[in-house]
């Protein structure tokens, strides 16, 4: 397995650096770097980085992931995978009105939530793929890929059929559709403030127009409503996958932090009560085999990452090597695998 790590700092910031003539440039001012952890310039980067943050309290990099890649042989052999579903989209479940029971959550890290009714989403926003996730992890697959799943016998899992409700908060308005955004138009005139322009967007923000703009969206959203409910579209099938196997604890030497150097010195993302155990994965996942019961998707144990409005901390999801390859023989674009480990595996 060849491993690298990608960092995109400004040009700016990248000017410290020792190597001038390392990565390349993309964007306006954002140099990339590719670089694998045996590298000194891996070391620097985390140098500048622990200096910059205990300073100022910034990263010295925008952004940052891991990249790993396998021989053929390291795939063929694997036991196990973690899959990630690289599609996402909006709206999420709860924008849609998909209930959650937050009583039983850990009261620190957030984790533990459960989803109590089905799944609600706006099937007129759908990705135009075979398998995505909501903004909030919530996995679908495309009628086709549930019919694929059901006559291979992936176990772990069940189909549950996804329910349509309209979510337009977020839709862009066109003002002259609705009563009150005609009287902002006119109320806009009258000040002289130019239609169609970056001015009107922040004179829309302004005390003065908020009660009236609270309006406009409620009449839009009043609107299309009214409109869908006396459409006869029909609406293409999607299955949200529900887990439902045992699931596994993560073991060492999995390791998890906020950035490619850990940093999460304070033990911020690390949950008292052993839930949550980092903000992001630093190394393959390894997992205990002895609760295995022989499905082909898992999730672990254990969550990472943090509660922050509509997302909480996921699941790793694990999968058999049957499943992978029920993926790749339909060509199913949109998830990415990296091998995972059962801790008697050799790695």
């Amino acid at each position: 397995m060849r491993e690298t790590f990608e960092f995109r700092i400004s040009e700016r910031r990248a000017a410290s650096l020792s190597r001038s003539d390392v990565g390349k440039i993309i964007g306006d001012d954002v140099r990339q770097l590719n670089i694998r952890a045996t590298d000194p310039l891996f070391d620097e980067v985390g140098l500048l980085d622990a200096r910059l943050r205990a300073s100022e309290g910034r990263s010295f990099f925008t952004y940052w992931e891991i990249h790993r890649n396998y021989t053929a042989e390291e795939l063929e052999s694997a036991s196990l995978f973690k899959i990630y579903v690289t599609t996402a989209f909006e709206p999420a479940g709860e924008e849609c009105g998909t209930k959650y029971d937050d009583s039983h959550a850990c009261d620190i890290c957030g984790a533990g939530a459960e989803q109590t009714s089905d799944l609600f989403l706006d099937l007129g926003k759908m990705p135009k793929k075979q398998i995505a996730r909501t903004i909030a992890d919530e996995w679908v697959v495309s009628e086709h890929l549930a019919e694929i799943f059901i006559a291979a016998g992936i176990s772990g899992i069940e189909l549950k059929l996804v329910h349509h409700h309209g979510a337009y908060q977020n839709d862009p308005i066109n003002l002259r559709t609705v009563p009150s955004g005609r009287k902002l138009i006119e109320r806009a005139e009258k000040q002289r403030v130019k239609l169609q322009t970056r001015e009107l967007y922040i004179w829309l923000n302004q005390p003065d127009q908020r009660e009236l703009w609270g309006r406009v969206e409620t009449e839009y959203i009043a609107r299309r409503q009214d409109r869908e409910k006396n459409s006869k579209k029909s609406w293409p099938k999607w299955y949200q996958v529900r887990v439902v196997s045992n699931r596994l604890s993560i073991a060492p030497p999995t390791r998890t932090g906020v950035s490619p150097f850990g940093n999460d010195l304070e033990g911020k993302y690390r949950c008292p009560r052993g839930d949550t155990i980092g903000h992001r994965f630093l190394s393959e996942v390894f997992v205990e085999r002895t609760s295995w019961d022989g499905a082909d998707v898992m999730l672990a144990k254990e969550v990472i990452g943090s509660r922050s409005g509509l997302l909480r901390p996921q699941h790793a999801i694990l999968v058999t090597p049957r499943f992978r390859q029920v993926l790749q023989k339909h060509n199913v674009k949109g998830v990415t695998f990296e091998v995972a480990h059962f801790v008697e595996d050799s790695y």
